[in-house]
């Protein structure tokens, strides 16, 4: 399995209730082939701290390398994509989305490959349905 840590609020909630699925990480080739070759993640808060708790073991649903839209216009030509990868994210919108990125990564967010990982818990369906 391979381990994915989460630090963000309300990230225990959002994953075991399905409301997150997805996570959003810079773009590493190695990390890419690792995740996509074995297809279990192993889900922890905080991990390698005092307060590291295990979340979720989960399966893999897909990974895929992409960029961020570089301008408004250009996320505006697929926005209902955008939109949807946000909220499976935990974000309540793109725009929110974007502003933690760019807040993150600064001006070089748009230059910068990233990677989408989907998950599903088994026990829960693929659709995490309760």
């Amino acid at each position: 399995m391979v381990m994915i840590g989460f630090t963000v609020d309300n990230a225990i909630d959002n994953i075991l209730s399905g409301a997150k699925r997805t996570t959003i990480r810079k773009y590493s080739p190695k990390r890419f082939e690792q995740i996509e070759r074995i297809g279990k993640l192993q889900l922890y808060w905080k991990p390698r701290t005092k307060d590291c708790e295990h979340i979720a073991d989960v399966q893999l649903e897909y990974i895929v390398k992409f960029k961020f839209p570089s301008s408004w216009e250009e996320a505006n030509e697929d926005y209902d994509y955008w939109e949807y990868t946000a909220k499976k994210d935990g974000f309540n919108n793109y725009e929110g989305m974007i502003y933690w990125f760019e807040e993150e990564y600064g001006d070089e967010l748009y230059d910068m490959d990233f990677m989408i990982i989907q998950w599903y818990i088994p026990n829960k369906g693929e659709n995490n349905e309760k």
